[in-house]
This record gives structure tokens, C-alpha cells and sequence, in this order.
């Protein structure tokens, strides 16, 4: 199994003021897991946890040109330049879809860590037979704690051949 997690880590090292924002869910921001990362790894850094309720929904339905999606990524980017934050995490999957949107709206002073790359080459190296490290996998199974039909109808807009089961069924 690969997880998401928000790159705070590298956020806190590329950061020259210290002032971190972290756009995420709101059930990602109150876990305890999120807690811990930002112990083990903000140090003295200010994290600027900022929920996108609506987002990833708005997202899911694929009109990433829809005026409400526009709306809510000004929101809170203006919220993120407003706090001087100069580094910004994407801390949901779904956003790493809007992030040339999200850096022409914050600008180039500010930068933008999105995990989804590390993310996907986690999973192929691990889906690599040995000693072959850039095999593709034969069979994606994507397991979701949302709605399996959504996600089955996003990985299908996005051209993924797959099967779609419910967290923690296996």
C-alpha cells in the first residue's frame, strides 16, 4: 500500500521564511497523523493549515473551468499570499489536477509541493517486478475511503484501465 501525505517535510526545507500554508481537507488537517507530521518535521516553521472544504468535490466532477472551482482556488491562494506563506503544500490528491491553476494564482514568489509524482513512482517501483524498476503494472486496483462509483468514473475521465474497491475491503 503507498499513502498520500502532505510534503511538509520538504516545505519546511525549501522554505526561506519559515511561513508554510498547507491546503488540504479538513479531515486531513484535524488528524492525528497530520499532527504528527507537523511535530516531527515543522520545527520552528509556521504552518498555515488552510481547509478547502468543496474543493475536491468540485474537482471530481471534471469542469476544472467551472466559475465556483475558480472562485474557491482564488480563495484561499488570496489567503495564502495574504499570510506571507512562501511555500504551499497540496495535501489532497485531487488538487495536484489544479496545480498550474494554483501557482498562477499565488504567484512566482510563492512555491507549490505536490507529493503526486513521488507518489506514482513509489507505486511503480514497488509494482516492478525485481530487478526490472520501470515495469509497468499488469493490474491497478485503487482502494478509496469515498465513493467507489466517483472514483471509478474519475479513474475512467482519466483514462485508467482498473479496479476500484472500498477502503479497507481487500
Amino acid at each position: 500500500m503507498v499513502g498520500v501525505e502532505p510534503g511538509l517535510k520538504p516545505a519546511v526545507s525549501l522554505s526561506r521564511s519559515g511561513r508554510i500554508g498547507v491546503m488540504a481537507t479538513d479531515a486531513t488537517l484535524r488528524s492525528d497523523r497530520f499532527e504528527r507530521l507537523v511535530r516531527t518535521h515543522a520545527g520552528s516553521a509556521f504552518v498555515h493549515r488552510r481547509p478547502c472544504p468543496g474543493l475536491a468535490t468540485l474537482i471530481e466532477r471534471g469542469d476544472l473551468a467551472h466559475p465556483r472551482l475558480q472562485g474557491l482556488l482564488a480563495e484561499h491562494c488570496t489567503a495564502m499570499k495574504t499570510l506571507g506563506v512562501d511555500v504551499v503544500v497540496l495535501g489532497c490528491t485531487h488538487y495536484s489536477f489544479v496545480r498550474d491553476r494554483i501557482e498562477r494564482l499565488l504567484g512566482p514568489g510563492i512555491a507549490v509541493i505536490d507529493t503526486a509524482r513521488a507518489v506514482a513512482n513509489q507505486v511503480v517501483r514497488l509494482a516492478a517486478p525485481a530487478g526490472s524498476p520501470t515495469a509497468r503494472p499488469t493490474a491497478v486496483r485503487l482502494m478509496t475511503s469515498g465513493d467507489v462509483a466517483s472514483v471509478h468514473n474519475i479513474a475512467n475521465r482519466l483514462g485508467l484501465s482498473c479496479q476500484v474497491v472500498a477502503w479497507p475491503s481487500v
